[in-house]
């Protein structure tokens, strides 16, 4: 428990919780591709909705082979998920985008 307060005193002192609001909309600027059928969030979680099961498996697997970890749901199969940890970087932000805008056209053309 006292490594939690630890933590969350450091989320708030470097004020981590408050540019979680930015970095989504960058990542919904960069990620407009016509493939995606919908996306739901909450703060940098994120889900992209696909067609079905195999364009989602084949995007991630994509994702995975340029460095970026990702997965789907398993109560949606159909969407890939977005978690990045609170001190991601605007950088590491647009690189992330980056990879799985290129995947979306190397699967989805």
């Amino acid at each position: 428990l006292r490594c939690w307060f630890g933590c969350y005193a450091r989320v708030i002192e470097k004020k981590y919780h408050c540019r979680s609001r930015k970095q989504r909309s960058i990542i919904e600027k960069l990620l407009t591709d016509k493939g995606i059928k919908c996306i739901l969030r909450k703060g940098l979680w994120m889900a992209l909705f696909f067609t079905d099961y195999e364009t989602t498996k084949k995007i991630v697997d994509a994702c995975i082979a340029k460095g970026v970890f990702t997965d789907w749901f398993l109560f949606a199969s159909n969407a890939l998920r977005i978690s990045p940890p609170l001190i991601i970087t605007e950088e590491q932000i647009v690189a992330m985008a980056d990879v799985i805008g290129e995947s979306m056209k190397e699967v989805i053309g």
